[in-house]
């Protein structure tokens, strides 16, 4: 199937699109996986500090029951103090909504019951008095107790969100990692587009490179650096045989005198009219050089003396009978030609012999009139 340059390039154009969509997505993608990793960052941070408080007042109620732990309590107490200023200092990290309201009640509340809690065992623990009573330590559980109702919702709230944004970032990683692999995809497919639209490119300009190298410029036969390349092949054939092979060697005849009646464009347009007319009247195999000037050299591929002499003379019946139309509003003129032809299976020699042959008998074409073919 042939792919035009038009179609590689907006396959490309609609292929880098993709890719920036793509980037735009894993960019986003990324954003919002950072944003929860945060997220999950403060939560942890915030369910620790929550464990914190609860283990420091859970000791500060195990120590009022021991007159000797009055060092660790103060200890105890200052943790805890620490620890329910983070879980307020929190809630201005977290974004509004009924979330962060919910979350500020609690911990107001747990803040309250806290400060109700530390006054009653300080009293306790300050005393002169190291026994305590049980209706004391009954009275402080119920306290810590309160505490404990109001932990046990923010611990579960936020628990509840780490699940929660542990889950969406693992949504989130593997879209992540399914985007990745469709830009690798979508950059192999443009890699590879670039890499045919650029071999097609180079392809084109060396084609073009070679045709003008080995071909005429105003009646695009071949030209004498063409034809040194065709008589290599010929002289030196791949399977190691000698090609048999004719040529025909022609002239404009009165060429010069057609220049100075009608000027040098319309011979320039003569010569590429009648290159038109002797490329459809030899074969695909058969080569036609511009041998230079008006002298157009012909060379008949596995062609005996007898093939080139039939279409030397149908070369010379089809120019006499063609009027060529010189695209220049006027009427169509009228040319003749001479032929000099030999063949390789009559002749012999090299291709420089058999050229100096037919060049010979080119002459003795003009000599004996014109309009006609000479040879064997």
């Amino acid at each position: 199937m042939k792919i035009s340059h038009l179609g590689i390039k907006l396959s490309v154009a609609v292929l880098l699109g993709l890719i920036l969509i793509s980037y735009t997505v894993y960019w986003k993608a990324i954003s919002t996986l950072s944003d929860h990793m945060t997220s999950l960052a403060k939560v942890s941070n915030h369910l620790t500090n929550g464990e914190i408080f609860h283990s420091s007042v859970h000791s500060m109620l195990m120590d009022i029951a021991d007159y000797s732990s009055k060092i660790r309590y103060g200890e105890d107490s200052q943790r805890a103090d620490a620890a329910i200023l983070k879980l307020q200092t929190y809630l201005d990290h977290m974004a509004g909504g009924v979330a962060k309201k919910m979350v500020s009640e609690i911990t107001a509340r747990m803040a309250k019951e806290h400060i109700v809690f530390k006054d009653y065992t300080e009293q306790i623990i300050r005393r002169e008095n190291s026994i305590t009573d049980i209706k004391e330590v009954q009275q402080a559980q119920n306290l810590f107790n309160n505490i404990f109702i109001e932990y046990k919702k923010l611990h579960h709230h936020h628990n509840q969100m780490r699940n929660d944004l542990d889950t969406k970032t693992q949504s989130i990683r593997k879209s992540i990692r399914i985007i990745l692999l469709i830009q690798i995809a979508i950059a192999c497919i443009v890699g590879l587009l670039v890499i045919v639209y650029l071999d097609r490119m180079v392809l084109k300009v060396f084609d073009l490179t070679e045709k003008l190298a080995l071909h005429d410029k105003l009646t695009g036969l071949y030209n004498r650096h063409g034809l040194g390349r065709i008589v290599s092949e010929l002289e030196n054939p791949r399977s190691g045989d000698r090609k048999a092979y004719g040529i025909a060697l022609l002239d404009i005849d009165h060429f010069k005198r057609f220049n100075d009646n009608y000027g040098h464009p319309a011979g320039d347009q003569l010569l590429v009219c009648l290159a038109d007319v002797l490329l459809k009247a030899v074969r695909a195999q058969d080569r036609v050089i511009r041998f230079g000037g008006e002298e157009i050299l012909i060379i008949l591929s596995r062609t005996d003396i007898s093939g080139t002499r039939q279409v030397a003379r149908k070369i010379c019946d089809i120019v006499a009978g063609t009027a060529f139309d010189l695209k220049d509003g006027k009427e169509p003129k009228q040319v003749t030609v001479s032929i000099g032809y030999a063949a390789v299976s009559h002749d012999g020699g090299s291709f420089h012999d058999l050229t100096k042959i037919a060049d010979e008998r080119l002459y003795e074409a003009k000599n004996s009139g014109r309009n006609r073919s000479v040879g064997p």
